[in-house]
């Protein structure tokens, strides 16, 4: 075999090492990644609603149902019983909520029963 295989060969194998230790630890540690990424994004959301906030609602309440929404998304990631569909509708209603750059009451309103839900969900 000529050295030029040979290299070729080795890179080869520490590619695949490389790989397959991505997938061990991307599985190992997928709850804290998806953790984080629901954490940062309901973060997101509640700085944009809290910041639009309609004259209706006291911050404070909204405070303290983005808290619970994160704590019952966060047990029901470790529980593994977090269900997909009910994320994928709240987020669409988000985006769509936040099309116009600002979020009215009624926007709001399907939000907070969403967030209900999941939160009665846990």
């Amino acid at each position: 075999m000529s050295s030029g295989c040979r290299v070729a060969l080795i890179i080869g194998i520490i590619i695949g090492a490389i790989i397959l230790v991505g997938i061990v630890l991307s599985y190992v540690f997928c709850g804290q990644i998806t953790e984080a990424l629901v954490n940062k994004t309901i973060d997101a959301l509640e700085t944009k609603v809290i910041a639009d906030l309609p004259a209706e609602y006291n911050a404070d309440e909204i405070k303290e149902k983005f808290k619970q929404f994160r704590e019952a998304v966060t047990d029901q990631i470790k529980n593994k019983t977090l269900d997909q569909t009910e994320i994928q509708t709240l987020s669409t209603q988000v985006q769509s909520a936040l099309e116009d750059e600002k979020i009215d009451k009624e926007e709001l309103d399907k939000i907070l029963k969403m967030i209900d839900d999941v939160i009665k969900n846990e």
